[in-house]
């Protein structure tokens, strides 16, 4: 970004030479851009955060849960014999299938939104998909992404 070579930033650092001031500047510019995108990467999280949060709020209604319990929940574990972890499974998977596929947010991000790998992400994509042949799971998937989205999905 500042355009300063590795050498050059290892003989200031060891008090060889003193850097110009057109250095200093360039430096000032490039931190600052940095600085800034960083700032963006923070608020696009937070946004993704909140969104997912919401979307994920939406299907636990849905699903006749506690929001607090399903956020409470750790999807890392596994319980075959539990009702209420495999409703809160599917919760987190509608709602990771619509912040990726309305937002476009990407895998790696959606995975960290909920605490799972980017593989199970693509897996729980692929089977809300298949899911979407029960007109009620559609309707359900439709209506989400009109009311957050807004405008004529699905």
């Amino acid at each position: 970004m500042a355009s300063i070579r590795e050498r050059q930033w290892y003989r200031w650092m060891n008090g060889v030479t003193d850097p110009k001031p057109s250095s200093l500047r360039a430096l000032d510019r490039a931190l600052q851009i940095l600085g800034k995108e960083q700032e963006l990467d923070a608020r696009s999280r937070n946004a993704h955060q909140s969104v997912y949060h919401l979307l994920l709020g939406w299907m636990a209604a849905w699903a006749n849960l506690n929001i607090m319990d399903v956020l409470k929940d750790d999807p890392q574990t596994q319980d075959k014999q539990s009702p209420f972890k495999a409703k809160a499974s599917q919760c987190r998977q509608r709602a990771l299938y619509l912040i990726v596929t309305e937002m476009d947010v990407p895998l790696v991000v959606a995975a960290g939104l909920a605490g799972i790998s980017k593989q199970a992400v693509s897996k729980a994509l692929r089977s809300i998909e298949d899911s979407r042949d029960n007109p009620d799971i559609d309707e359900l998937l439709k209506h989400a992404a009109v009311m957050l989205f807004g405008g004529d999905h699905g």
